[in-house]
């Protein structure tokens, strides 16, 4: 359900968003370049009953690693089975809403994140979530 505006982000604007190698393997952006959805698969097996520990492992490392992020929700949802947090961290000038998701895909994992300015998070959060729930497995025929 990603909207139909969202673009590929050019590969100089995401060296500078995501300033690590290792960034996304795809990233779609609003054509203002505030609003990001990111999606990468991995090679590394995830269960549908690893999704929770995995989620909060994510979270933990996250928190450790920037204890000024504030954290809201950690969610599991089994009949989705997805698992998913938010929180808030800080920009150069700007603070930024996340949402964080795994999913497991054809047993693999699906990591990915959302985010936009904070202070557009109440518009976004829900419209986010519709998007992250839409992502379906078709290995398996969904």
């Amino acid at each position: 359900m990603l909207p139909d505006t969202f673009v590929d982000m050019p590969a100089n604007l995401a060296k500078l968003k995501y300033m690590s190698e290792q960034r996304p393997q795809i990233i779609k952006t609003s054509l203002d370049t505030t609003v990001n959805f990111t999606f990468s698969l991995y090679e590394e097996e995830l269960s549908e009953k690893e999704i929770g520990s995995t989620i909060r492992q994510f979270k933990d490392l996250i928190q450790k690693v920037n204890p000024a992020y504030v954290f809201d929700e950690l969610v599991v949802e089994k009949e989705r089975n997805i698992g998913w947090f938010d929180f808030k961290s800080y920009g150069v000038d700007e603070q930024i809403y996340n949402i964080m998701y795994v999913k497991p895909i054809d047993g693999k994992l699906l990591h990915g994140v959302f985010n936009c300015m904070y202070r557009d998070s109440a518009e976004w959060k829900d419209a986010a979530l519709q998007v992250i729930y839409s992502i379906r497995d078709c290995t398996k025929g969904e």
